[in-house]
């Protein structure tokens, strides 16, 4: 049992939270993920590629945009609870923006995340849903995000964020969105290359006939990042697992149980979406 849930919280980490002003077009990120009780390693193989939807125009100071995203995950351990599949999962995002003035918007966001259930030869889905409600606040200097995330099949569904991207000096950066991520960058040429240090924290669900399971996950590590031509950026990135928790309940029993950390690394192509 205790293998199967090590392998569920795998199969949940590949779904990251939307980055609204750093867009991520394909991702591949490999390393051991985690290791099992028998400390054998459990290494991850996954590409994602999300695909924008255009802004379009609702009124002169009302656009809508979105995104569709597609996971593949792949494992070198096949654990009992899978079938021999890979993991697919499809994502949709939408975002409805408005411009209150030259400073301030407000957004309306939701996220939809579409996976196979992971019972083992089950051809059911399972529905993970998203709403987020924010403002933004552009200075001349800084960039200010309040509001709320709303997310479904979690103990604590409501979480409020702040996020803030600002220079530190001439050479460095600070760019978060708490709790969710926090990068400090260093430019090494003028809107042309930089690198970095970032953590980031996530929590996410996991929900079957048998199991609810939240994973709680903190990484550290360091990033690279160039242009690569235009509004688009080669960034290659390696971690290593500070926190791995799982809460469970199961047969009415709840569990915490710490699991073994790992080293990941990732190469994704982004589109930085331009400032006002």
């Amino acid at each position: 049992m205790k293998r199967s849930l090590v392998f569920i919280a795998a199969l949940i980490l590949i779904c990251s939270p939307l980055q609204a002003q750093d867009f991520s077009l394909f991702s591949y990120r490999t390393g051991e993920i985690m290791k099992t009780e028998d400390d054998e390693s459990v290494r991850i193989q996954e590409t994602q590629i999300r695909l924008p939807i255009p802004a379009k125009k609702l009124a002169t100071s009302t656009s809508i945009q979105g995104a569709i995203g597609y996971h593949h995950a792949d494992f070198d351990d096949k654990l009992s609870l899978l079938s021999d599949s890979p993991i697919d999962a499809f994502r949709v995002d939408i975002q409805l923006k408005h411009q209150l003035n030259d400073d301030w918007d407000v957004s309306l966001a939701a996220s939809e995340r579409i996976n196979r259930n992971t019972e083992t030869n089950s051809d059911k889905r399972e529905v993970f849903s998203q709403i987020a409600l924010f403002g933004e606040k552009q200075g001349s200097i800084s960039r200010w995000v309040f509001g709320v995330v709303f997310r479904t099949h979690l103990s604590a569904p409501i979480v409020p964020i702040v996020g803030i991207t600002r220079p530190l000096s001439e050479k460095w950066a600070l760019d978060a969105l708490l709790p969710g991520r926090l990068h400090i960058w260093r430019t090494i040429k003028e809107d042309q290359s930089r690198i970095g240090f970032h953590t980031m924290y996530q929590t996410q669900p996991f929900v079957n006939n048998l199991v609810y399971l939240e994973h709680r996950t903190m990484r550290v590590g360091v990033t690279g990042e160039a242009r690569v031509y235009s509004n688009l950026f080669l960034r290659v990135d390696a971690s290593h697992t500070l926190l791995n928790t799982l809460d469970l309940e199961f047969a009415n029993d709840e569990i915490t149980q710490d699991i073994d950390n790992g080293v990941l690394f990732d190469v994704a192509l982004r589109y930085r979406i331009p400032s006002k």
